[in-house]
This record gives C-alpha cells, structure tokens and sequence, in this order.
C-alpha cells in the first residue's frame, strides 16, 4: 500500500507538468452540467466533465466511455 507521501509527490509531479491547465468548476458548469444530465442522460460526473470542456471551448475528450458520443458539442476520441 502506498503511503500518503507517495501520493503526494505523484500529484506534485502532475502539478508540475509545463502543459497542464487545472480548470474549475464554477456555478456556470453546474447548471450547464443538470442541463446535459436532462439532454443526454448523462451520469452526474460525466455531465461536469462535459460542461467543463463546453465552457472552456474544449470541443475535444479522448474518453473510454461512449456515453460522451451523446453530447453532440463534444468530438469524442475513443481508444
């Protein structure tokens, strides 16, 4: 079992990567988020992701999961 540490240097390392944006999630993103559960049934996290990626002009999510094919806004990269 990792300890507490460990984990805390992996998201240091994440943190530090020069490309990465952390976004937030603000009262925009939540209401547009219960709009895309009504719309395409989405699961609650799904919707969040999705209405992150819309709000921000993120038009692209590399996903395993085929529910994001429902959000017409979203091209959906699978593997």
């Amino acid at each position: 079992m990792k300890s507490l540490s460990q984990y805390r240097q992996a998201l240091d390392l994440i943190y530090r990567l020069p490309h990465l944006t952390i976004l937030t999630i603000n009262p925009t993103v939540l209401r547009q988020s219960h709009a895309l559960i009504a719309k395409y049934q989405l699961l609650s996290s799904d919707a969040i992701h999705a209405a992150t990626c819309i709000a921000n002009g993120i038009h692209h999510i590399a996903t395993n999961d085929k529910d994001f094919l429902r959000v017409k806004r979203l091209k959906v990269w699978l593997p």
